[in-house]
């Protein structure tokens, strides 16, 4: 029947790559499914309501299916039809929203009014201690210590250079 894609929903950019006549049959065959579905909602559960009149006047038990059944052809409606008003309320919270941020001014990494705490400035500096560290002759010399292990004089010649103080 039918695959429950709406025709203003997510495919429209795919459906927009088909000819016209492709889009048309398609959309002829969701309709027709749908309305041979809504027959067969009607036409069985006109039955399923006699049948409860006939048998069992005083429990009205037809309205479960009418109502399952019923929230599922109400979907196949949507599915084929859409929602009334969705594009427009789509569109007009899209446009509200651009018009909103449209003027705002780009807030650069580290400013003030980004970063009140001063966290990206802290790791800004950190981030240079580090690469002045990688780059440094030391890490040649941590390189060569890790390999053969620290005399206790470069082990504080190291300790000194890299925490002063």
């Amino acid at each position: 029947m039918c695959s429950f894609t709406t025709v203003s929903g997510p495919t429209r950019a795919n459906q927009d790559a088909r000819p016209v006549e492709e889009q048309a049959d398609r959309y002829v065959r969701h309709l027709q499914g749908f309305y041979v579905h809504l027959a067969a909602f009607v036409g069985v559960n006109a039955m399923l309501v006699v049948i409860n009149l006939l048998t069992s006047p005083g429990v009205f038990w037809a309205i479960w299916p009418i109502l399952g059944w019923g929230v599922k052809v109400v979907g196949h409606a949507v599915a084929v039809f859409g929602v009334p008003g969705y594009a427009d309320w789509k569109a007009r919270v899209r446009r509200r929203y651009i018009r909103r941020h449209r003027d705002r001014p780009a807030v650069a990494v580290g400013d003030e009014t980004d970063d009140p705490s001063g966290e990206a400035e802290q790791l800004r500096r950190r981030v240079e201690n580090l690469e002045a560290i990688v780059t440094s002759a030391d890490w040649d010399l941590l390189a060569d210590l890790e390999s053969t292990g620290p005399s206790d004089t470069q082990a504080a010649i190291l300790a000194e250079d890299v925490v002063p103080g």
